[in-house]
């Protein structure tokens, strides 16, 4: 997950339009993503290029942590909703007890 958020999405147009597609294309740049994420980067006749297809498998694997992430937060919540019933229920009867000592 760390590398993901680390990743900077960009929309772009390429300067050299004879080589490459024109118009609007969205993606990253390389010479930022060399840092975090060197193995899809390359380098060759002073131009950088991504391969993107390897980058599936660490969003793959971010998802998969921010689903375990939001599963335990479901536990917590549960629980939590759990013991606030509780708290309401112990609240109820101290009312009712006060309420007939007088």
């Amino acid at each position: 997950m760390n590398k993901v958020l680390q990743l900077r999405g960009v929309n772009f147009e390429w300067e050299d339009t004879e080589r490459q597609n024109e118009g609007l294309e969205m993606g990253f740049i390389a010479q930022e993503a060399k840092d975090i994420i060197p193995e899809v980067v390359n380098y060759q006749n002073d131009h950088y290029s991504m391969q993107y297809a390897p980058l599936t498998a660490l969003l793959l694997k971010a998802i998969k942590e921010q689903q375990k992430q939001i599963e335990e937060l479901k536990e917590e919540n549960s629980r939590i909703s759990d013991l606030e019933k509780i708290i309401y229920d112990l609240q109820v009867q101290v009312s009712i007890l006060m309420s007939s000592e007088k």
